[in-house]
C-alpha cells in the first residue's frame, strides 16, 4: 500500500515521513517540541521522518489535530 498525504495547502504534499518533517518546518518547531506536542517520543519523530517507521493515519490525525492543519489522506493500492 502506497500512502500519499495531500494537504488543502498545495504547497505541501509529500509522501510518509516527509509530510511530517515538511509541516514541522513551516511551524519552525524541533523534532522534540511537535513530540511534545503529540504526546510522543522524539525518538518516534525522527524515526518517522527519517524513514525508518512508516506514518500512521492515527500519527497525522493527531498532527492535524494539534497543529490546526487541514490534511487529506489518500491512501492507493
Amino acid at each position: 500500500m502506497n500512502m500519499l498525504i495531500t494537504c488543502y495547502n498545495p504547497d505541501i504534499t509529500a509522501p510518509n515521513g516527509m509530510f511530517v518533517r515538511l509541516l514541522r518546518d513551516r511551524l519552525g518547531w524541533t523534532q522534540g517540541r511537535l513530540a511534545k506536542h503529540l504526546g510522543v517520543s522524539t525518538v518516534l519523530i525522527s524515526m518517522v521522518e527519517g524513514g525508518s517507521k512508516p506514518v500512521t493515519i492515527g500519527l497525522l490525525k493527531k498532527i492535524a489535530k494539534k497543529c490546526l492543519v487541514n490534511i487529506e489522506i489518500k491512501i492507493t493500492p
